[in-house]
């Protein structure tokens, strides 16, 4: 049985629920739990020492971002993405984030351009310093992009991208990216940031587009690695220890473990905390990435 304490990565999770829901991500992101295979409730209970109204809630939210399907007995089992769901997907993520950066160029004040231009410098001191939250940095910039740059049309926006390409799918992608391919996208991301900051509206949406497809062939190569790995019909908690993770060919990443995922507070709470920047504020709420 696995004692629910918070660790490195759970540092600020500060409920049951929270802490089940990183535990159980994990394992999907690091292959432990695999695409199809059924989670059983009990199972969880009793390796995680549990309550059942926490375990119904991280069940609930996981299903929400895309980590698990359920069927219509209630029984949850990993999602099991395609390769035709990775290409479709990400594809159609790319136009939005690069429209999303068109926009963002044509309307964006001082303000949101402060926030933008101070997420990219920690960007490329995060790859310096490689201390672990270069994935939230890079989902900052998206975020910041995209909630700003489709105000006017918010809620319509987060419910078109977080249909076609849920939270978990996003997630799973950037898992996908090694420290190599984190710093490529980082400098794509400065080209295409730098032309949104200068209101050059087509070249910033060319620029995000290009960017955001260069995540593609990684995680397809990582997701073919994941579809061949032998694996069971249930998941499998080990009671007499922790089961081990899978090497992947691409294990060199540090992947950001947050609850949930980055929104605009997030973005500015880490941008004063790790910063040391006054974070500029807004009322809108953001979308994931």
């Amino acid at each position: 049985m696995m004692q629910m304490n918070a660790t490195s990565d759970q540092s600020f999770a500060e409920t049951a629920t929270d802490r089940l829901y990183l535990e159980m991500r994990k394992r999907i992101l690091d292959g432990r739990l695999r695409g199809g295979q059924l989670i059983q409730t009990a199972s969880v209970l009793s390796f995680f020492e549990c309550g059942t109204t926490p375990t119904r809630e991280a069940m609930r939210r996981l299903r929400l971002e895309g980590y698990f399907t359920q069927d219509t007995r209630g029984r949850h089992y990993v999602r099991n993405w395609s390769q035709n769901d990775l290409v479709d997907a990400w594809t159609l993520g790319a136009t939005i984030w690069g429209y999303s950066a068109l926009r963002f160029a044509e309307r964006a004040d001082t303000l949101h351009k402060t926030r933008l231009n101070t997420l990219m410098n920690a960007a490329f001191e995060e790859g310096r310093t490689d201390s672990g939250d270069m994935q939230f940095v890079l989902s900052g910039i998206l975020v910041t992009l995209h909630v700003i740059g489709a105000k006017s049309h918010v809620h319509h926006a987060e419910a078109t991208l977080d249909h076609h390409v849920p939270v978990g799918l996003r997630r799973m992608c950037l898992q996908a990216l090694t420290s190599a391919d984190l710093q490529r996208l980082c400098s794509q991301l400065q080209n295409a940031v730098n032309f949104a900051l200068a209101g050059q509206a087509q070249l910033a949406a060319q620029g995000v587009e290009m960017a955001v497809r260069s995540i593609l062939a990684p995680a397809a190569e990582h997701f073919s690695w994941l579809a061949a790995l032998p694996t069971t019909a249930e998941a499998v908690f080990d009671d007499d220890g922790d089961v081990e993770a899978p090497k992947s060919p691409r294990s060199d990443l540090r992947p950001y473990y947050g609850t949930g995922a980055p929104e605009i507070a997030d973005i500015d709470q880490w941008i004063a905390r790790t910063v040391k920047a006054t974070a500029p504020h807004t009322g809108h709420t953001a979308l994931t990435a």
